[in-house]
């Protein structure tokens, strides 16, 4: 079973996405404060971090910096109700970004896909989102971009 890490502080969010997650299969793992959250990675050994960036007692963005530091390829996904604008450059590590709702298909989709090229041995690059989901979501480009090459999964 495939797992995620959510670090969300807000407990309504983290329930919602509780029952939506484990709806799909998931074993999910949550990280309310990010204390200690480094090592709740290494123990738990998550296949993938869906991350909140203004989180009460630090920066998601700096916890994103760290997670690149000690994992590498981790793949991480950014899901904030702040718009990529404010933080342009600093999302560049991230291999999405998903503005937090209500509505979970967005993430859900997400997850799925970038577990999907992790499934077949491949790194996820988000420029390859559009050709593997078959959508575009309202002609905003939610994605950071990515220096590495593309490659398709047939």
């Amino acid at each position: 079973m495939r797992k995620i890490l959510i670090v969300e502080d807000l407990k309504s969010l983290r329930m919602l996405y509780a029952d939506e997650l484990a709806g799909e299969g998931y074993d999910i793992i949550f990280a309310g404060r990010v204390s200690g959250i480094m090592q709740k990675i290494a123990a738990s050994k998550p296949d993938i971090v869906v991350l909140d960036i203004m989180l009460s007692n630090v920066n998601g963005l700096d916890l994103l910096w760290d997670i690149r530091r000690e994992y590498g390829k981790l793949p991480v996904i950014i899901n904030t109700g702040y718009p990529m604008e404010n933080f342009t450059n600093r999302f560049i590590d991230a291999d999405r970004y998903i503005f937090k709702s209500s509505d979970v298909r967005e993430l859900k989709q997400a997850i799925k896909t970038i577990l999907a090229f992790k499934e077949r041995g491949r790194e996820y690059h988000p420029a390859q989102r559009e050709a593997y989901s078959g959508s575009k979501e309202s002609g905003q480009r939610r994605d950071v971009m990515s220096s590495g090459p593309s490659q398709s999964l047939e």
